[in-house]
């Protein structure tokens, strides 16, 4: 196990390593020795490498950690910036390009920041992948030509070639930046109408007495795929009552409300459709799992709401409506670990159980029963883990 646990630590490990190497960099074109430029291509080689390497390995092997969500995209951005802020003074670069560079790179670390304080984890897009390959070919462009002068070849065909591409390409690099950029601002711009998550509950807080607890309504169908372990998530945009506010995350632990408002057959996979229930509306509710939430994300990339479809039971057609409701592509998504009440609770159904909200109180208490876990802490960390790799790639 403790193998295990060290090679786990690997990712990160080459993180630190890009940054110790960004230091060597900077020490390197910082020195007055006549091959500095030649050690930095070399140095930026591998630390580039190492960017690759870590994030293929986390994802590869599910290794992600929240150390490495920090250290992975702030090792890279240390290293770009320091590059250009190089190719600046090497004169390869203006001065209002490097500035619009790193800007950039500041403008998107504030948004990820101010996510993360609201309790929303923001994932990379393509276009940004696009942008950090086109900053690493430019910079090994620059640098391998002031190698080149450096070994006394600057009148090679390599060298007089690289020397024309260079203008063009330090073009496309600033293009591809700011449209990143905007890209990103565009499609994370539901984030300003996120709410912010309500903190834990402190237990000193909770009453032992049988008083009203938070229950988040849920179709029954869901509600069954929880409590068996089928799906440890909830995807909400909110209810018509929620338009305005938006959904929000109101209580870290709740009970979950099966319903069987607006619930369908069509509605879910075809393997689940026989969990609807054809029969009345009920005069009694059975209150048997209790959900606590572990993270909160509010998705708008549509490409990591479809990759979740086979740790959920809803339809995928389902899903796209929730996702494209509104004026505000996306949709929350909520990883819970839930937990078996024994005993359960009944409850009689009350009127305003109904409606499109997706919280309400019930008059019970979780206290006065043993919550026993549908997942082990093994098995939900591995399924988390999983889960988490797709919607932060």
């Amino acid at each position: 196990m403790g193998g295990v646990a060290h090679d786990r630590q690997l990712p990160n490990k080459l993180s630190l390593g890009r940054l110790l190497l960004s230091a060597a960099f900077v020490a390197d074109l910082s020195s007055s020795w006549p091959f500095k430029a030649t050690a930095a291509l070399g140095i930026f080689v591998v630390g580039s490498l190492t960017d690759w390497l870590d994030g293929w390995i986390a994802r590869t092997r599910q290794w992600e950690s929240d150390l490495g969500k920090l250290l992975d995209p702030l090792a890279d951005k240390i290293l770009i910036t320091a590059a250009f802020i190089a190719l600046l003074e090497l004169g390869y670069a203006p001065m209002w390009v490097v500035v619009a560079i790193v800007s950039r790179e500041f403008l998107i670390t504030g948004l990820r920041t101010l996510a993360a304080t609201r309790g929303f984890v923001l994932g990379a897009e393509k276009a940004g992948k696009h942008k950090t390959l086109s900053q690493i070919l430019f910079v090994l462009a620059c640098l391998t030509d002031q190698s080149l002068q450096e070994l006394g070849a600057q009148e090679s065909f390599l060298s007089r070639w690289l020397q024309l591409v260079q203008p063009p390409l330090l073009w496309i690099v600033l293009c591809i930046t700011v449209a990143s950029g905007l890209i990103y601002l565009v499609k994370n711009r539901g984030l300003f109408l996120a709410s912010d998550p309500v903190p834990p509950i402190p237990a000193s807080s909770v009453k032992r007495e049988a008083v009203n607890c938070p229950a988040f309504k849920e179709w029954e169908a869901v509600v069954k795929a929880l409590g068996s372990g089928h799906q440890s998530l909830l995807l909400r945009k909110g209810g018509l009552g929620e338009l305005r506010r938006g959904f929000q995350v109101q209580h870290q632990r709740f009970w979950l409300l099966p319903t069987r408002f607006h619930q369908a057959q069509d509605k879910l996979k075809p393997p689940f459709a026989s969990w609807v229930s054809r029969d009345e509306k009920p005069t009694e509710i059975l209150l048997e799992y209790v959900a606590e939430v572990k993270e909160a994300t509010f998705l708008t990339d549509w490409d990591h709401v479809e990759a979740l479809d086979p740790f959920h039971i809803w339809a995928t057609e389902t899903v796209r409506e929730k996702f494209f409701c509104g004026p505000v592509p996306g949709v929350h998504c909520l990883f819970v670990r839930v937990f078996r009440a024994d005993p359960p609770v009944r409850i009689p159904w009350h009127a305003s159980y109904e409606g499109c909200r997706s919280w309400t109180e019930v008059p019970a208490s979780w206290e006065r029963s043993r919550l026993i876990p549908v997942l082990t802490e093994e098995e939900f960390r591995q399924l988390l883990e999983r889960i988490s790799g797709l919607v932060r790639v």
